[in-house]
């Protein structure tokens, strides 16, 4: 015997227009289930976050070395 969903899954089929589960809850109309939506998307969100900033971090410090260890002579010439 198969196992049954437990809901209506026509009734749910019918909520799915955009197939987007923040624009569905929200259109839905049902209590608490756009909050359930967004607090499912908060950690991957933030672990695309964190895994961005971390990539920007290294490139600015990076750069930052860089630049310090040049020679700013050739500044220092222009203002004379």
């Amino acid at each position: 015997m198969a196992a049954r969903h437990p809901h209506n899954y026509r009734a749910a089929r019918a909520l799915c227009r955009t197939r987007t589960a923040v624009v569905d809850t929200w259109r839905s109309g049902v209590p608490g289930a756009f909050a359930n939506a967004i607090a499912h998307l908060v950690l991957p969100v933030l672990v695309l976050a964190v895994n961005i900033l971390g990539n920007v971090a290294r490139m600015t410090r990076a750069a930052l070395l860089n630049e310090t260890a040049r020679a700013h002579d050739d500044i220092a010439v222009g203002y004379k």
